[in-house]
């Protein structure tokens, strides 16, 4: 820890062995460790005393201090038979003369290292579990072609559709391309495309799934047909990255509304699990959406809109949310989409011109706590109020 400012890494370790009396290998112990919780700097141990240790450290800005003060301090408290010069009077806290109660301390402490590092090993373990339980959402922002079309499969799934079919695989494949899935849980049955592209969708790109929803209105006889268009652009680029705004044009936008098809990203459908996920929100309040026409809302349909925020109070921890479409009152839950996901929190008072009230309606500005910091909540930000009802 004292030499690590300035100190840089070009690899992390993943260990075979923790620290731990069972297993082959030689005990792993992790000395430092990045933001993301990698090992970057470690200690291997051998079980058999006596036998040495190895530390792997990174690239240190001093690192001739670095190695004077191991070699001077930390090795010889360390490994004292191996500094007999450099012992002096150190030598009574060998456990050959130590105190029988600082031997039942330390090993405590090894017990308690042991047990901590039981703990992460289990808690990774279910890291990976999860990582492969939501294994689709990254899926949604990384992969093209039929792997891309799996994981919106996976994801429609997810969010409670029941009956999301594979075309390609309910149907021999003819002369004339399909759309990718079917979503047939109710009336209209939606066709989706699923594209994953390096760039932005084109005009054909979105128009294709209008060319599907006619060919099955002519086949199934019935007119409640609707196209979903689902696009991973950008996908080369990390999504908070992409140009989100603009992934479809104008045009593109006013011809679905007039085709009565659907546009949607992937990464605003990645957006609404998660959100769905972590805020426990009932999922027909993101099934709805894939029904809409146009450009579908990045909003779930029980988000009602209340106004944006117009001013931070820093020292106060207060917004200040000008109202113009919906009353709010104390009590209620807000919700804000930030960009890279959605935020919740109780009202929990109400103020219009430092005076307390109880609801606030259109029109007005009213002063409300939150428990976000100013970064965290930019000027102009969209309030919405969290119903019960889509």
């Amino acid at each position: 820890r004292r030499h690590l400012n300035g100190a840089t890494y070009s690899a992390t370790f993943s260990p075979t062995y923790l620290l731990t009396e069972k297993g082959n290998g030689p005990i792993f112990f992790p000395l430092a460790t990045n933001k993301f919780g990698d090992t970057v700097a470690c200690v291997l141990m051998p079980r058999k005393k006596g036998d040495g240790l190895v530390l792997i450290l990174p690239q240190l800005a001093d690192k001739e201090a670095a190695v004077l003060d191991l070699i001077q301090t930390v090795l010889p408290e360390l490994m004292p038979r191996l500094f007999p010069d450099h012992e002096g009077g150190r030598w009574v806290h060998r456990e050959e003369y130590e105190h029988s109660s600082i031997l039942e301390r330390k090993a405590t402490q090894l017990e308690v290292q042991r047990k901590a590092n039981e703990e992460v090993a289990r808690l990774d373990k279910e890291i990976e579990a999860e990582r492969d339980r939501f294994g689709f959402l990254h899926g949604l922002l990384t992969k093209t072609g039929k792997p891309l079309e799996m994981d919106l499969k996976l994801a429609l799934e997810f969010i409670g559709f029941q009956n999301v079919v594979d075309v390609d695989e309910v149907e021999d494949a003819e002369a004339n391309k399909q759309e990718d899935l079917q979503i047939l849980d109710r009336s209209p049955a939606i066709l989706v495309e699923v594209k994953g592209l390096a760039f932005m969708p084109t005009e054909g790109d979105t128009l294709q799934v209008t060319k599907y929803v006619l060919r099955r209105i002519r086949q199934w006889k019935q007119t409640e047909v609707i196209g979903l268009s689902v696009v991973n652009h950008q996908r080369n680029l990390p999504a908070l990255e992409r140009d989100h705004d603009n992934a479809f044009t104008e045009h593109q936008v006013q011809d679905a509304k007039q085709n009565g098809t659907g546009l949607m990203t992937t990464w605003d459908l990645f957006r609404l699990i998660r959100g769905m996920v972590r805020w426990k929100w009932p999922s027909e309040f993101v099934r709805d959406i894939m029904y809409g026409h146009g450009r579908l809302s990045p909003i779930p349909a029980h988000y009602i809109l209340v106004g944006r925020v117009a001013h931070y109070w820093t020292d106060k921890r207060v917004i200040s949310i000008e109202v113009t479409h919906h009353m709010l009152r104390v009590g209620d839950r807000v919700g804000y989409l930030f960009q890279d996901g959605f935020f919740e929190e109780e009202v929990a008072s109400l103020q219009v011109d430092k005076k307390s009230i109880r609801e606030a309606h259109p029109t007005q500005r009213a002063g409300m706590m939150t428990t976000l910091d100013r970064g965290e909540i930019p000027l102009g930000t969209l309030v919405y109020c969290v119903g019960t009802q889509g």
